[in-house]
């Protein structure tokens, strides 16, 4: 494992310091720690349910949910085990869906913000729309004492590569 300090390289080269949702990620392996005994009893009552009766169409609809209940589960697993974002001397890359990258001299205010039971960190854009990152991540009830670091770091980047002065003490939004 690597010191959080370092900078890690990726395959196109940039460097920077990359942030998970670790919070989410415990979250995922509840969901699918759910997901994966439903879709078992699905299997066996569809099982269960065609040696009783002999109907193919109940059997099918019931072995469908279970195949859907795995696929569910299995995806929500992976977009959390892929999902970053990085912070470099150019901008934030980050990785949900797809890869994203926002450049410093597009952002116009980093906050952390409350969405659910979580807080994750917004980046206002001059666009006009802002981008609501996926990590860093944190529980709003019981906040990862790393996040308002993780958080801190994002920001100073932001403010030296703009220009725009040191980080001031800033909290985020519980």
């Amino acid at each position: 494992m690597t010191d959080p300090a370092e900078p890690e390289y990726d395959a196109t080269g940039r460097s920077g310091q990359r942030f998970l949702a670790t919070e989410a990620r415990g979250a995922t392996i509840l969901t699918v720690a759910m997901l994966v005994p439903l879709a078992c009893l699905n299997f066996a009552v569809a099982v269960f349910d065609l040696t009783l009766t002999g109907e193919v169409g109940l059997f099918l609809i019931y072995a469908f949910s279970g195949v859907l209940f795995i696929a569910m589960g299995v995806a929500t697993w992976q977009l959390t085990r892929l999902t970053y974002t990085e912070v470099t001397e150019a901008g934030v890359v980050t990785r949900r869906y797809r890869t994203l990258f926002v450049g410093w001299n597009a952002v116009t205010d980093i906050k952390a913000v409350r969405v659910g039971r979580f807080v994750r960190v917004r980046l206002g854009r001059a666009k006009g729309r802002d981008l609501l990152l996926w990590a860093p991540v944190t529980l709003a009830r019981r906040p990862d004492p790393r996040f308002a670091a993780e958080v801190e770091t994002m920001r100073a980047r932001w403010l030296a590569a703009t220009g725009r002065g040191t980080s001031r003490s800033w909290h985020p939004a519980g």
